[in-house]
């Protein structure tokens, strides 16, 4: 119909007032809208994934759900969302628990407590420029 429009020499915006209907009217629509939904090929049940992640889990069991749905992809051939292998794995317990903090802190073997003055020194390294600078002023003086 648009084609046939501009053979004429009438424009889609004239046309359509003149009619006084939407311009979207005139442009071919949509067939996937009419037609039903067609059933995906490759789904899985919740039941053959949750199987499928028992699996996984078992043979890796210190992963998480992104890389369970990684072999998934990979060694069971099964495409999933990241949130559907979340939901499954929390359903069935085998979440990891997350890291709250991943540094290793090492605590040095610090002596008792002092008996005396002047035994144990320790220096707080955040103002060692404060003391460079002091030490580097006295030194030329």
């Amino acid at each position: 119909m648009v084609t046939e429009l501009r053979k004429g020499g009438i424009s889609i915006k004239y046309a359509a007032e003149i009619l006084e209907v939407p311009r979207s009217r005139f442009y071919p629509r949509n067939r996937k809208s009419n037609q039903t939904p067609k059933p995906k090929q490759n789904y899985v049940s919740d039941k053959e994934l949750s199987v499928a992640i028992k699996m996984a889990c078992n043979r890796y069991p210190l992963y998480g759900y992104r890389r369970i749905r990684v072999i998934l992809r990979r060694e069971f051939n099964i495409n999933v969302s990241q949130k559907r292998v979340n939901r499954i794995m929390n359903k069935l317990g085998l979440s990891q628990q997350r890291l709250k903090n991943r540094r290793i802190v090492q605590m040095k073997e610090r002596p008792g407590q002092p008996t005396k003055p002047n035994q144990i020194w320790e220096m707080d390294m955040t103002n060692l420029s404060q003391w460079l600078r002091l030490a580097l002023y006295y030194g030329h003086n």
